[in-house]
């Protein structure tokens, strides 16, 4: 074989490998995806793979961005000093063909335009360069960007470097495209991942404002959870008096200046009080805006220091008390040296209100159980005032005629005397019994350190001096009741009886009471019934509103005795209530 045809054959035989090469490297960029979806990672990474079949000085993938292509991953083997990254024009018609400029430097028409769209980076970035190549990035006909590179040498690239070069760029657009699908499904799972641990932090919430825990200690809570799921670095809940035009911290997370000893004093903060006031969020991006504010309040100014630190941008909502503003929540998110760390969205702005909806729930929560608290306290007064009225005021009265009569009756019927006298005596024990009752209402502790036989003759004894009614007690105990069924026991028996001294017209009533214990067994068994003679009534035609038969009912069932009501018109009635349990 002649020289010519060994050429040939040795030009096939490298043509066949860097063919080979391109298929091996292609298949590489390919498995690249199963190793890496994160997007610049693997644009790097593809250009790693390109330099293995065509060498380069720098290399370059550009992506679509609007009305430019901007640079979205590199390569090259520039020095510090000209690395720098770019934006180009879109000019789709000129994108679609691949470009290949021999040397920059030359008179050529492409040169000459390229230097003059690149001239403030033709000293730095292309200043080494020579040889010039753009393709089309393409992806289901669609040019998604561009793939650059150049190298130091006149006229390297040509018609092959353009071949496998195209090759390379479709494939990479091919996985560019993937990596997208995949960046859209991760940020998909990542909001769905945020949405769930929101409605959990929300639920948490929800148990905070169900729980018995401080207006403070939830408040507290309420920033914190805001602070955490919409990624803050610090937050804070202020009030606001309208009045004096002043705030006043209320809670803080990550903010260890508002918790010094001046904290409690009002301050003035203009872009807080703008959007608590006009009741819409604000959003402050801009973290030097706050760098010519002077507050002159110490707070303020350690405030203000530590946003100018820490270049903060800063977003508020507004927090709205039954349609009056009471502060609101300021959320502080730290900046890098190149920008914010993330944008505040539409759905961050939702979130913070709802946050604000629940720190106001929380604060109108309290205050209606304040004034639930002070209308208790003032019913509890008031009724405490009737039952001295009603029940220790008349007895006394009651008493003190009688003993303004006694001596006369003496003188004239000894006998009768005596009769009086001992009803003075029913009438001042009913009244200490009745005193005696009352201090158990004001000290309820009392009712759960006395033993039942001694409340229950107490009320006995009440009920006897306010309504002349003889009440005989029949008391058998050989075990102590827990402390929630003697509550009860005491509970159903003061009603009874109070409905035999309003109600019943009787001459007679009894209170029996029978608690024993089965020690084989370890159970207690506790019976207790409240007869009377009187005039009874028709249960059928009695709602359990009336004579207190729905609360007593309700007492028992919350022992978890068994209450029976009897009763037949002119033949009285019998109130049993039986409980079975253990120690």
């Amino acid at each position: 074989m002649d020289n010519k045809g060994c050429n040939e054959n040795m030009g096939h035989s490298d043509m066949l490998r860097q063919n080979s090469k391109l298929l091996t490297t292609l298949l590489e960029v390919s498995n690249l995806v199963s190793s890496t979806m994160e997007l610049r990672p693997l644009l790097e990474a593809i250009l790693d793979k390109l330099r293995t079949i065509i060498e380069y000085r720098d290399a370059k993938i550009f992506i679509s961005q609007g009305d430019r292509v901007s640079v979205l991953a590199h390569r090259s083997k520039l020095r510090p000093e000209q690395e720098r990254t770019y934006s180009l024009p879109l000019e789709k018609e000129l994108l679609r063909n691949p470009v290949v400029i021999a040397d920059l430097w030359s008179d050529d028409e492409l040169a000459v335009t390229f230097r003059k769209n690149m001239r403030e980076y033709m000293d730095t970035i292309f200043r080494d360069a020579r040889c010039w190549m753009s393709l089309p990035m393409v992806s289901k006909d669609t040019v998604i960007g561009i793939l650059t590179l150049d190298h130091t040498e006149p006229g390297y690239y040509n018609d092959y470097h353009v071949e496998l070069g195209t090759a390379f760029a479709n494939q990479a657009a091919i996985e560019y495209e993937n990596a997208k699908l995949y960046d859209e499904v991760k940020r998909r799972l990542q909001e769905n991942e945020q949405r769930r641990r929101v409605a959990e932090g929300l639920k948490d919430i929800m148990r905070a404002l169900n729980s018995d825990r401080s207006l403070e200690d939830i408040l507290g809570f309420i920033i914190r959870q805001a602070a955490t799921l919409l990624g803050a670095d610090a937050a804070a809940l202020f009030r606001l008096d309208g009045e004096k035009g002043l705030l006043y911290k209320v809670a803080a997370y990550g903010l260890p200046h508002l918790e010094e000893p001046y904290s409690s004093i009002g301050f003035r903060a203009p872009i807080l009080q703008e959007a608590f006031a006009g009741r819409k969020p604000i959003v402050k991006t801009d973290p030097t805006e706050t760098d010519s504010y002077d507050n002159g309040h110490p707070l303020m100014d350690a405030h203000l220091k530590w946003l100018r630190d820490n270049r903060c941008r800063m977003t508020a909502v507004p927090l709205i008390c039954r349609d009056e503003v009471y502060g609101g929540i300021a959320l502080y998110f730290k900046c890098d040296g190149d920008g914010p760390d993330r944008e505040i969205t539409n759905e961050d702005l939702t979130l913070a209100m709802s946050f604000a909806d629940q720190a106001a729930l929380a604060i109108d929560n309290t205050r209606l159980r304040k004034q639930a608290e002070e209308t208790a306290v003032l019913a509890e007064r008031n009724r405490l005032a009737r039952d001295l009225h009603d029940a220790v005021t008349q007895t006394l009265f009651s008493a003190s005629i009688i003993a303004e009569v006694i001596p006369r009756i003496w003188e004239r019927n000894r006998a009768e005397g005596i009769k009086r006298l001992e009803e003075l005596k029913q009438l001042t024990r009913g009244a200490l019994a009745e005193m005696r009752t009352l201090l158990f209402e004001l000290r309820p502790a009392t009712l759960v350190e006395a033993p039942i036989e001694d409340l229950l003759r107490q009320l006995s004894e009440a009920v006897a001096g306010r309504a002349r009614i003889p009440v005989k007690l029949d008391i058998k105990t050989t075990a102590r009741l827990p402390d929630d069924v003697k509550i009860v026991f005491y509970r159903v028996a003061q009603e009874a009886l109070n409905n035999i001294a309003k109600h019943s017209g009787a001459k007679n009533a009894e209170v029996g009471l029978s608690v024993n214990e089965d020690p084989k067994l370890g159970i207690i068994v506790a019976v207790l019934r409240v007869t009377d003679d009187g005039k009874g009534f028709e249960l059928k035609s009695v709602n359990s509103g009336r004579f207190g038969l729905g609360i007593m009912k309700e007492r028992a069932e919350s022992a978890g005795a068994k209450l029976t009501v009897a009763s037949e018109p002119g033949r009285g009635t019998k109130v049993e209530l039986e409980w079975v349990g253990s120690k």
